[in-house]
C-alpha cells in the first residue's frame, strides 16, 4: 500500500523534470531563432523581412496548420500551463469553447502577417507591426515564450523602413561592353521599334505615340513565349539622352519596372540595366523561377544588341 501510494509522487516528480527540461529546451531554441532573425532584421534588413516572413508562413502553415488538424486540444494544454492566472482565464476561454475553430484563426492569422511583411508598402509596415504585436502579446504563455520581446524588437525596426517593392519581386540587372559610341547605343536602344532587329524574342514593336521617344512615349511589343504570342505595354517614364532611359512594361502577369544606364568607355559603351519584375495573382509563386529564366534572357537580348551594333560602323533607329 506504500509503495501504491508513494509511487504517483516519484513519477510526477519525473514527469515535471521532464516537462522542465523540454521547456528550457524549446526556450533556448526559440531565444537563438528570435535573436538570428532580429541580428538579420539590423544588419540586412532586405534578408531579414524575407526570413521574418517566411518564418511565420511555417509558424502559421506547419505548425498551427498541422495541429489544427491533428491535435487541437495541444491549444487547451498550453493555455492551462500559462504561469500567470489571469493570462490562464484568458486563455482556456479562447480555446476549450472550439480548440479546432481556435488553430484555424491561429493559422489564417499568421499567414496573413507573413503574407502583409512579404508585401510592399502599408501593408508591409502593417505586417510588421502585427508581428510584433502578436509575439508581445503571447510573451506570457510559458517560458518557451520569454524571448519573444527579441522577434518584436527586431520587427519594429524592419517597420520603422519604408518598403516600396515586395520581399521576392525578381531583380533582374547586368551590364555588357558595346564598342560603338554612347549616342548610337542610346539611340538604338530607346527606340523599342528596334528591338525587333536584335532580339528573335521580340517578334514585332510599334510606337504608339507621336514624335521622338522621350518620357510618356508607348510603345506596343509582341513577344514570342512558349504558349504563343504575348502582347506587352512599353512607356518611358524616365529619359535623359544618352545616359538613362527608365520605362515600365505591363505583361499578362505583371509589371516590370526599371532602368538602363549608359555611360563612355574608351571608345564603347557600358550599358548597365536593372529591372523589378512585379508579378500578380498565382504566377507570384513563380518568383524566383522568373528572376532565373529573367536574367538569363535579358542577357541574350544585349548580347544580340551589341552583335547587331558592332557588325556595321554606323546603325540607324527604325523611325530615322
Amino acid at each position: 500500500m506504500g509503495r501504491g501510494r508513494t509511487a504517483p509522487p516519484r513519477y510526477g516528480a519525473a514527469h515535471g523534470r521532464d516537462r522542465r527540461a523540454e521547456d528550457v529546451t524549446r526556450s533556448t531554441v526559440a531565444a537563438l531563432v528570435y535573436a538570428g532573425l532580429t541580428a538579420l532584421a539590423w544588419l540586412r534588413p532586405a534578408t531579414g523581412r524575407r526570413a521574418m516572413g517566411l518564418f511565420f508562413a511555417a509558424m502559421g502553415v506547419g505548425v498551427n496548420g498541422v495541429l489544427t488538424l491533428v491535435a487541437p486540444e495541444q491549444y487547451v494544454e498550453l493555455a492551462r500551463r500559462a504561469p500567470w492566472p489571469w493570462y490562464r482565464r484568458i486563455g482556456r476561454a479562447l480555446t476549450e469553447p472550439a480548440p479546432q475553430a481556435f488553430g484555424a484563426g491561429m493559422t489564417v492569422g499568421e499567414s496573413a502577417l507573413a503574407a502583409a511583411v512579404l508585401s510592399h508598402g502599408r501593408a508591409a509596415r502593417l505586417g510588421l507591426l502585427g508581428v510584433a504585436a502578436f509575439s508581445l502579446g503571447i510573451t506570457p504563455l510559458g517560458p518557451y515564450t520569454v524571448a519573444n520581446p527579441l522577434l518584436a524588437a527586431g520587427a519594429l525596426h524592419l517597420a520603422r523602413r519604408p518598403w516600396p517593392t515586395a520581399a521576392f519581386v525578381p531583380r533582374v540587372a547586368g551590364e555588357i561592353l558595346i564598342d560603338r559610341p554612347v549616342d548610337v547605343v542610346f539611340d538604338v536602344v530607346a527606340d523599342q521599334r528596334n528591338e525587333p532587329r536584335y532580339n528573335p524574342a521580340v517578334l514585332r514593336a510599334e510606337q504608339l505615340t507621336a514624335g521622338p521617344p522621350g518620357v510618356g512615349t508607348r510603345f506596343r511589343a509582341v513577344h514570342r513565349t512558349n504558349r504563343g504570342p504575348v502582347e506587352m505595354a512599353v512607356e518611358l517614364t524616365g529619359f535623359d539622352r544618352p545616359h538613362r532611359i527608365a520605362s515600365t512594361t505591363r505583361t499578362p502577369v505583371g509589371q516590370i519596372s526599371g532602368a538602363v544606364t549608359f555611360e563612355t568607355v574608351g571608345t564603347g559603351t557600358r550599358m548597365r540595366w536593372e529591372w523589378d519584375v512585379h508579378l500578380r495573382g498565382p504566377a507570384r509563386v513563380l518568383s524566383p523561377l522568373v528572376g532565373l529564366v529573367g536574367r538569363r534572357e535579358e542577357r541574350a537580348c544585349w548580347e544580340g544588341l551589341k552583335r547587331y551594333l558592332e557588325a556595321s560602323d554606323e546603325r540607324a533607329p527604325a523611325g530615322t
